[in-house]
């Protein structure tokens, strides 16, 4: 398949190599230079721009975005959207708050854009570690992108939570646990309960083993 990633930000050099050696077509927008040159050095083609990164990407595109959550990831989607077409996908990676994820996804919806929000999670500190995916929003576009994920973290490692802003909702909760700062995933998605969701804790504290 072929994939676009946007931003280079921690796990995302890793994440690219993973997708590159897994057989897909894999490339990525950046607004540094000194970025892309990097990549380029690993065998990744890159674009400066939106409009040409949109461009280089046939239909049904996935545009898989890992860069830190703010304003910056607002802006880059009003701009992306236009190079879109209806049934394309984004994957927000970008651990950003739950109720700004909703809003986003409802933004896409309305130009017939899926968003998927998906929390990227390891066993462990150190990011070579097999990640996990907890995923919301539509199930369908899920369908489609499951078997990239997979190639790059197995068969059992995607979860998904539901409805859009879930997948950052869990991978919320789920790193305030392995920070130490909540005591028990069944805790923390009790005591941060959301009217938003519904969620089987016990399938999802059984998927994170945490």
């Amino acid at each position: 398949m072929q994939i676009g990633l946007i931003g280079f930000e921690g796990t995302a050099l890793n994440l690219a190599l993973d997708l590159q050696a897994s057989g897909h077509d894999i490339i990525v927008y950046d607004h540094d230079e000194v970025t892309l040159q990097t990549i380029r050095e690993q065998g990744i083609a890159t674009a400066s721009s939106l409009k040409t990164f949109s461009e280089s990407i046939v239909s049904k595109r996935v545009v898989w975005i890992t860069i830190p959550a703010g304003e910056l990831l607002d802006q880059i989607l009003i701009i992306l959207k236009d190079y879109l077409s209806v049934s394309d996908i984004v994957i927000d990676s970008s651990d950003s708050f739950y109720k700004d994820t909703i809003r986003r996804g409802r933004e896409l919806q309305g130009y017939q854009i899926d968003y998927l929000d998906c929390s990227i999670l390891y066993n462990g500190h150190d990011a070579s570690f097999q990640p996990r995916f907890v995923i919301g929003g539509n199930r369908f576009a899920l369908n489609y992108c499951e078997p990239v994920l997979q190639d790059i973290a197995g068969a059992d490692a995607c979860l998904y939570c539901g409805r859009s802003g879930s997948g950052h909702y869990v991978g919320m909760v789920a790193k305030a646990v392995q920070a130490g700062t909540i005591t028990s995933l069944q805790e923390g998605l009790s005591a941060h309960r959301s009217d938003d969701f519904t969620l089987d804790t016990g399938k999802i504290a059984h998927f994170l083993n945490i």
